[in-house]
């Protein structure tokens, strides 16, 4: 691998990773509704 390939790699994960984690958070948020999240996480510490 030549320095020059990895900094275009990096570079192209920096563009994608934000896209990426937000489509995460919303599916994570759809998935598990922040409230129900909090309600268990309540339940658990009591």
């Amino acid at each position: 691998m030549s320095p020059s390939t990895t900094e275009q790699d990096v570079q192209g994960l920096l563009e994608v990773l934000p896209d990426i984690y937000r489509r995460a958070r919303d599916a994570g948020m759809a998935a598990h509704p922040p409230r129900t999240f909090t309600a268990e996480r309540h339940d658990t510490g009591r």
